[in-house]
């Protein structure tokens, strides 16, 4: 059950909550918009183990593709194998 006052709270207060709710069970589906960014980054710094996934459909943006790569790439340099890079179905930018 979520406490009363949870409308109140900061994104990064809702993320402490459910990581200590939910230890190791916590995953972020991530579509790898540039606004979903501020999400990811803010729930790497709490637990870096964190699972982030994405579902292709092979009907992606060129630049949503480019954007996951980039993500991918950063987030292996700080925490490897934990978000994977999409298919290669465009040639690397």
């Amino acid at each position: 059950m979520l406490p009363n006052n949870v409308e109140q709270w900061s994104a990064e207060q809702i993320l402490e909550w459910l990581l200590e709710q939910f230890p190791g069970k916590v995953a972020l589906a991530c579509s790898f918009q540039k606004e979903e960014t501020v999400l990811l980054d803010m729930l790497f710094a709490l637990e870096p183990n964190t699972r982030v996934f994405g579902i292709d459909t092979h009907y992606l943006f060129p630049e949503t593709y480019a954007h996951w790569r980039e993500v991918s790439t950063s987030a292996s340099r700080r925490r490897p194998s934990r978000l994977k890079k999409p298919p290669g179905i465009l040639p690397a930018a």
